[in-house]
Protein backbone atom coordinates (compact mmCIF):
# COMPACT_ATOMS: atom_id res chain seq x y z
CA UNK A 1 0.00 0.00 0.00
CA UNK A 2 1.54 3.41 -0.86
CA UNK A 3 1.59 5.90 1.67
CA UNK A 4 -1.45 8.44 2.05
CA UNK A 5 0.00 11.61 2.13
CA UNK A 6 -1.36 15.47 2.95
CA UNK A 7 -0.43 16.43 -1.13
CA UNK A 8 -2.48 13.13 -1.76
CA UNK A 9 -5.66 14.11 0.20
CA UNK A 10 -5.57 17.33 -1.09
CA UNK A 11 -5.33 15.80 -4.73
CA UNK A 12 -8.40 14.14 -4.43
CA UNK A 13 -10.15 16.89 -2.39
CA UNK A 14 -9.71 19.18 -5.33
CA UNK A 15 -10.60 17.17 -8.43
CA UNK A 16 -13.49 15.29 -6.08
CA UNK A 17 -14.79 18.31 -3.67
CA UNK A 18 -14.86 15.78 -0.62
CA UNK A 19 -13.86 16.63 2.70
CA UNK A 20 -10.65 15.07 4.01
CA UNK A 21 -12.39 11.91 5.90
CA UNK A 22 -13.92 10.75 2.17
CA UNK A 23 -10.87 11.53 0.58
CA UNK A 24 -8.84 9.70 3.01
CA UNK A 25 -11.27 6.53 2.72
CA UNK A 26 -11.23 6.56 -0.87
CA UNK A 27 -7.11 6.46 -0.92
CA UNK A 28 -7.12 4.24 1.80
CA UNK A 29 -9.93 1.66 -0.42
CA UNK A 30 -7.55 2.12 -3.42
CA UNK A 31 -4.27 1.45 -1.64
CA UNK A 32 -3.10 5.23 -2.01
CA UNK A 33 -2.91 5.13 -5.65
CA UNK A 34 -4.60 8.54 -6.84
CA UNK A 35 -5.50 7.57 -10.25
CA UNK A 36 -7.25 4.60 -8.80
CA UNK A 37 -9.27 6.75 -6.29
CA UNK A 38 -10.36 8.67 -8.98
CA UNK A 39 -11.62 6.22 -11.12
CA UNK A 40 -13.50 4.11 -8.17
CA UNK A 41 -15.19 7.97 -7.53
CA UNK A 42 -15.99 8.32 -11.30
CA UNK A 43 -17.70 5.47 -11.39
CA UNK A 44 -19.77 5.72 -8.00
CA UNK A 45 -20.41 8.76 -9.04
CA UNK A 46 -20.86 8.14 -12.91
CA UNK A 47 -19.43 10.93 -13.84
CA UNK A 48 -19.33 11.43 -17.43
CA UNK A 49 -15.59 10.18 -18.89
CA UNK A 50 -13.43 12.97 -20.73
CA UNK A 51 -13.97 11.00 -24.07
CA UNK A 52 -17.95 11.70 -23.63
CA UNK A 53 -18.16 14.74 -22.78
CA UNK A 54 -19.52 17.49 -25.80
CA UNK A 55 -16.79 19.87 -26.96
CA UNK A 56 -17.84 23.06 -26.09
CA UNK A 57 -20.11 25.22 -28.46
CA UNK A 58 -18.59 27.21 -31.03
CA UNK A 59 -19.10 31.25 -31.00
CA UNK A 60 -22.25 32.59 -32.19
CA UNK A 61 -21.58 35.89 -33.56
CA UNK A 62 -19.57 36.04 -36.93
CA UNK A 63 -16.84 38.28 -37.31
CA UNK A 64 -19.14 41.27 -39.09
CA UNK A 65 -21.74 40.70 -36.05
CA UNK A 66 -18.92 40.95 -33.58
CA UNK A 67 -17.70 44.25 -35.29
CA UNK A 68 -21.01 45.88 -35.92
CA UNK A 69 -21.95 45.03 -32.03
CA UNK A 70 -18.61 47.03 -31.03
CA UNK A 71 -18.91 49.89 -34.06
CA UNK A 72 -22.72 50.06 -32.54
CA UNK A 73 -21.28 50.35 -28.53
CA UNK A 74 -18.72 53.08 -29.55
CA UNK A 75 -21.52 54.95 -31.69
CA UNK A 76 -24.01 54.75 -28.70
CA UNK A 77 -20.75 56.24 -26.43
CA UNK A 78 -20.82 52.73 -24.65
CA UNK A 79 -17.42 52.14 -25.08
CA UNK A 80 -15.07 55.48 -24.76
CA UNK A 81 -11.38 53.67 -25.25
CA UNK A 82 -11.55 53.74 -28.83
CA UNK A 83 -7.96 52.58 -28.85
CA UNK A 84 -8.49 49.11 -27.80
CA UNK A 85 -11.37 48.19 -30.04
CA UNK A 86 -8.90 47.42 -33.09
CA UNK A 87 -6.71 45.19 -30.04
CA UNK A 88 -10.32 43.86 -28.99
CA UNK A 89 -11.37 43.01 -32.77
CA UNK A 90 -8.09 42.00 -33.26
CA UNK A 91 -7.80 38.89 -30.35
CA UNK A 92 -11.34 38.03 -31.16
CA UNK A 93 -10.01 37.20 -34.59
CA UNK A 94 -7.31 35.40 -33.58
CA UNK A 95 -9.10 33.50 -31.10
CA UNK A 96 -12.49 32.33 -33.08
CA UNK A 97 -11.84 32.86 -36.50
CA UNK A 98 -8.90 31.58 -37.86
Amino acid sequence: MSEITLEKLDTIRERTGLGYKEAKDLLEKSNGEIMEALIAWEAANHQPQASSRKPPAAPVDTMNDVVGKLKDALADGQVKAAPYVEAGIKFLKNKYFK
